[in-house]
């Protein structure tokens, strides 16, 4: 399945990420409450941006702010989330 890159940003990727731990946005902005986790959201942006496709199945970059809503606050989320579990990947590796 190949989605857009104007569909996939209706999965408003930020609202995702933006939840605190108790289900609840961390923002408090009207009418965007949104289900799925933040881990989720992570794990499919960083497929997306290592490999999202156009339908004639060619390499097709994404501009993760434009995936983010231009949000500064989730793409901070995201690169920390890339930073911890690049780490994690790391760590597994060693041992």
């Amino acid at each position: 399945m190949h989605l857009s890159v104007d569909d996939l940003n209706k999965i408003s990727f930020a609202k995702h990420i933006l939840r605190g731990s108790d289900g609840k946005l961390s923002l408090s902005i009207p009418g965007q409450s949104r289900g799925g986790s933040s881990e989720d959201a992570f794990e499919l942006l960083s497929i997306l941006l290592l490999d999202h496709r156009n339908v004639e199945d060619e390499v097709e970059p994404i501009d993760v702010g434009f995936l983010l809503d231009g949000s500064k606050v989730a793409q901070d989320h995201f690169e920390e989330w890339l930073q911890k579990s690049n780490l994690e990947h790391v760590r597994c590796q060693v041992v």
